[in-house]
């Protein structure tokens, strides 16, 4: 069996066994068609209060990102369902600041996205305020604790659209059947 396969086949024990914070309300607004990463980070305020936490993924990004996320980590730190199986992310807890934003807006305006982070999520008292998989590929979706208002004005601000749609739980039995399947191919 190669290391590759073994090193997957560990990951997804270790992710199958653990839970982490991710979105628990039983609505959320889902958020299409976002793909202008400077009017996202210029807007986040709208929704995401003080002493929230970005979370992000990240594989392969470039130094200048990495030094900038090393000096605004936060402190304070929770557990968060992770979206990369493999390889093993990196992974940065950043403090919310103004700061954090003028430095997310320079990065994104100097290198693509995905030499920045593959996925990028936000926690605030142990709850998860919004989840962005596959960042601007994919999906904004905000807890429904966030109020229609404030998800209003962030949309209206980056010309996107919303909805109200129920939350499906993350499946952690998903990751111990694909498990099961890798073993079986031994």
């Amino acid at each position: 069996m190669n290391s590759t396969k073994l090193q997957i086949e560990s990951q997804l024990k270790l992710l199958s066994s653990q839970s982490g914070l991710d979105i628990d309300t039983p609505c959320q607004w889902v958020v299409e068609n976002l793909n202008d990463p400077l009017l996202f980070f210029e807007n986040l305020a709208i929704f995401v209060g003080r002493d929230a936490v970005l979370y992000i993924e990240c594989l392969d990004i470039v130094p200048e990102a990495s030094a900038f996320y090393f000096g605004q980590q936060s402190p304070h730190r929770e557990i968060v369902a992770r979206d990369l199986v493999f390889p093993i992310p990196i992974i940065y807890h950043l403090r919310f600041s103004p700061e954090l934003v003028v430095g997310m807006k320079r990065l994104a305006s100097k290198f693509s996205i995905d030499s920045l982070f593959s996925h990028i999520k936000c926690y605030k008292d142990k709850q998860i305020v919004f989840t962005f998989h596959d960042a601007f590929n994919g999906y904004l979706r905000i807890a429904d604790n966030v109020s229609e208002v404030n998800v209003g004005k962030f949309c209206n601000a980056l010309k996107c659209g919303y909805a109200l749609e129920k939350t499906v739980p993350r499946d952690l039995q998903q990751l111990q059947k694909i498990l099961s399947s890798l073993q079986g191919q031994q």
